[in-house]
């Protein structure tokens, strides 16, 4: 148990300095605390976003419940994330926080998923504030502000509550994501996507092309040049502050309607935020690119659920993985004698009979054969 909770610890430490995000150490397991788990107490999450000079104009942050945790801090996912088929409870390397976090963010922005809080940060109030949440393991996307001359990108926000400190149980945790500043080049950049199936080579239930949802915002009087697809591009103000789950104006109606707020008119949604979906299939080797300036653009990808397998989504330097992993196949279940009426007694009978008339019949036939 030691060893397992040092792993752990090790990992949330890993990933705080891959997120740039620190968090604080989450228990193994209830024995690491010198006092019992009160399972009926509420929790609370400050998230406080260090925005300096950038101001963000009105920006829901979406709060999500990914997993609950047993007794034991075993995490289960919640239903809203169950078609997403982590495994929250094998996470040893920075690497494997870093794909969760890339898959989260993605399936967040991909799928209609209800959040169990929404806190509206501006530029006087940059601090969102969840209370009353119960025990299980919590996820923020990553939000971006994208300003004339600059790209600023917070975080995502991965936190499990409550969680152990000092050998005690904290109920009220509060964590700071950092930021990465970006500033344009106006240089051709290349993007790709890479489609990976882990299957071990079994490709029957490969189907001949999986479908990349693109989705990108422009920044002030820029123009995207994109060279391999038909995506087009419009002027956006500056700055603007996007939360990825609200990426595009389909998931932002449907979010929103989810969570019971009122949709938000033509006029609300960000006329920059521009939608391409692209096959990629076996004849593109799996592989899908295109050139742009950078000039701002935010860009993402999705990828689309496929029967029989996994998705998780990596995010690399100008490209993302969407690695689809194979899921267990059911065997058929054994063939038992069936018993009770259904038995099949009579076949039984029957051979039993001809087989105690064969060996009579030796009998009789060998005794003929001594006599004679």
């Amino acid at each position: 148990m030691k060893k397992y909770f040092s792993l752990v610890t090790v990992s949330l430490l890993a990933m705080a300095m891959v997120f740039t995000m620190p968090l604080k150490a989450s228990a193994a397991s209830t024995d690491q605390a010198d006092e019992k788990l009160d399972a009926g107490k509420t929790n609370t999450l400050t998230v406080v976003y260090n925005a300096g000079d950038d101001a963000f104009q009105d920006t829901a942050i979406q709060l999500y419940r990914v997993a609950d945790f047993s007794a034991d801090y075993k995490f289960t996912l919640t239903e809203g994330f169950a078609a997403s088929g982590l495994d929250l409870n094998n996470l040893e390397s920075s690497d494997q926080w870093s794909t969760v976090a890339d898959t989260l963010d993605a399936y967040v922005k991909g799928n209609s998923v209800a959040s169990v809080g929404t806190f509206t940060v501006s530029g006087t109030n940059t601090t969102a504030k969840f209370d009353n949440l119960t025990a299980g393991w919590y996820f923020i996307p990553q939000v971006v502000i994208v300003c004339e001359n600059e790209i600023r990108t917070f975080s995502s926000v991965i936190a499990t509550l409550p969680t152990v400190q000092d050998r005690k149980w904290v109920y009220s945790v509060e964590t700071k994501p950092k930021s990465e500043t970006v500033v344009p080049t106006y240089k051709d950049v290349n993007y790709f996507i890479t489609v990976v199936w882990n299957d071990n080579g079994v490709t029957k239930y490969r189907p001949d092309s999986v479908v990349a949802h693109i989705t990108h915002t422009v920044n002030t009087e820029s123009e995207a040049n994109v060279v391999k697809t038909s995506v087009s591009s419009t002027a956006s103000s500056s700055p603007k502050a996007l939360a990825y789950g609200f990426f595009g104006a389909t998931p932002l109606v449907s979010l929103l309607s989810e969570t019971g707020d009122a949709a938000p008119s033509a006029e609300d949604v960000p006329s920059s935020t521009v939608k391409q979906d692209v096959n990629i299939s076996s004849a593109m080797n799996w592989h899908y690119e295109w050139t742009t300036k950078d000039d701002g653009t935010v860009w993402n990808v999705t990828g689309e659920n496929v029967p029989h397998y996994t998705l998780t989504t990596k995010t690399v330097d100008h490209g993302w993985i969407l690695e689809y992993k194979l899921n267990p196949i059911p065997q058929p279940d054994p063939i038992i004698p069936r018993t009770g009426e259904e038995f099949p007694w009579l076949a039984v009978v029957l051979l039993s009979v001809s087989g105690v008339m064969l060996v009579v019949f030796g009998i009789v036939s060998r005794r003929k054969a001594h006599d004679r």
